[in-house]
């Protein structure tokens, strides 16, 4: 570049209003903790996104100008040549969830985060305020203020059964299991999120040795062959899981990218020791060691063909991304909110009555064909359960999605297991081997034994 564009210049000295801003407070904060005491460049450019989001949060901070005002890099500085601004704000994002993680970040009542795809950093309250139970990030974005945080009440004092009993009686909603389930997502969290990312950096490096083609399915491959050449493969969000099952609270791929989110979910809820549980969990990416196999198998079945493939997870897609190449989603919208985009493109869907019960909606019967399917709950030894297999288009029509929306989690993972490895029947491997193929539906019946599903399937219904 010849010329200095800049599109933020930092205010020297820095305004007072600023100064007593709750934001600016807890960005000095951080820049003070241990974590950042060695990590200069870190905190130049912490600073100085956080100075531009605060005093001019219109502004959309780019590459360039970071580098030049924050990094002193020269004018010529190109982005194309040089990333050490990405390369920095992967640190700084690592930095900051580990600072929200330790002592020093969990007495705060504001949490700062930088949105993959942004330089711009994002402010909320941790917990919602009970007395302002509608003030929530957009008090932070408009005022520099947040809710004060709820009252904790240990579990079994007179305060926390008070708020307790106002929740029906469900196996759900008690509150030691609550508690337990909490902190074992918690304490294994990291340990599967960082794993799936070691896994999928060797994976992308090529492993161990490249997949062979004669490991799985022929007719999948076919499939797969036909689709294109790119595909992103979709993890699903745990944590989104648990928050709908204590909730029962639906969401839609807009409120799951929304500043505020989990707000219009966790509201609903009038126990602020639950609500409070919840917006931790929110803050962690989790998900589950049998889908992060899973998604490394379809990874692998991708590579036999000779076509790209790498792993992301369901909290950082952006709509755009569906724009372009094929998509994998792998689980319900309960944990994968994304499929709310193209679920009215199937004819299976997965719905919830107001009782909490789950049921598949068959939209258009066939002759013989029923116009519910009613999924046993609990799942377990010998409940019937049951899973829909789509494919659609994507959004420009340059590519497809494809759906794999089960039941439960063994659902999942037992369709996903018969695409990859399954012996097809001789009209689904037909399917797909068919040419110009840009729609299908496949609708099963599984059995779960030992609560494992079998890799056989019931074939229900086929839909082109």
């Amino acid at each position: 570049m010849s010329s200095e564009v800049v599109i933020f210049e930092s205010s020297v000295p820095r305004t007072s209003a600023l100064e007593s801003d709750e934001r600016w407070q807890l960005v000095q904060r951080i820049v003070l903790s241990e974590r950042f005491q060695r990590a200069e460049q870190l905190k130049k450019m912490l600073l100085y996104i956080a100075e531009a989001g605060i005093l001019h949060p219109e502004t959309v901070l780019h590459e360039y100008e970071i580098a030049c005002n924050a990094l002193s890099r020269r004018n010529d500085f190109n982005p194309a040549n040089d990333n050490i601004v990405r390369a920095q704000f992967i640190n700084l994002r690592r930095k900051l969830e580990q600072y929200f993680s330790e002592e020093e970040g969990r007495q705060e009542r504001l949490l700062l985060t930088i949105p993959k795809g942004s330089y711009s950093p994002v402010f909320q309250p941790v917990v919602q305020s009970i007395d302002e139970p509608r003030a929530f990030s957009s008090a932070v974005h408009t005022t520099g203020k947040c809710p004060q945080p709820a009252a904790y009440h240990p579990a079994g004092s007179d305060s926390s059964q008070r708020a307790s009993s106002d929740l029906p009686h469900t196996p759900l909603r008690s509150w030691w299991k609550r508690v337990g389930m909490w902190l074992t997502m918690v304490g294994v969290a990291e340990a599967l999120v960082l794993g799936a990312l070691l896994i999928s950096r060797l994976h992308g490096a090529g492993g161990t040795g490249d997949p062979r083609a004669s490991d799985y399915n022929p007719a999948f491959l076919q499939l797969l062959s036909q689709m294109g050449r790119s595909f992103s493969v979709v993890l699903p969000d745990t944590s989104e899981m648990m928050i709908h099952l204590v909730t029962r609270q639906d969401i839609l791929a807009n409120d799951y990218v929304a500043k505020d989110y989990p707000r219009r979910q966790i509201e609903t809820l009038s126990d602020p020791e639950e609500r409070k549980l919840l917006y931790q969990l929110a803050l962690r990416r989790n998900t589950t060691e049998t889908e992060s196999q899973l998604a490394f198998g379809f990874m692998d079945a991708i590579r036999s063909v000779n076509h790209s493939a790498r792993l992301q997870y369901a909290r950082d897609i952006r709509v755009r991304d569906f724009n372009e190449g094929n998509t994998i989603l792998i689980g319900s919208q309960d944990s994968n909110p994304w499929v709310t985009l193209f679920v009215d493109r199937t004819n299976f869907q997965l719905k919830q009555a107001p009782n909490g019960a789950r049921y598949f909606e068959n939209v258009k019967p066939l002759p013989g064909e029923q116009k519910e399917y009613i999924i046993d709950t609990p799942a377990g030894r010998g409940s019937n359960q049951y899973v829909s297999v789509a494919m659609v288009p994507n959004p420009t029509r340059s590519g497809f999605v494809l759906l794999i929306t089960g039941s439960d989690t063994a659902s999942v993972e037992g369709a996903s297991q018969f695409l990859l490895h399954g012996k097809m029947p001789p009209e689904v491997d037909a399917l797909f081997h068919r040419k110009n193929l840009d729609y299908f539906e496949l609708f099963f019946k599984s059995v779960h034994m030992e609560e494992q599903s079998e890799n056989s399937f019931d074939l229900l219904s086929l839909r082109m």
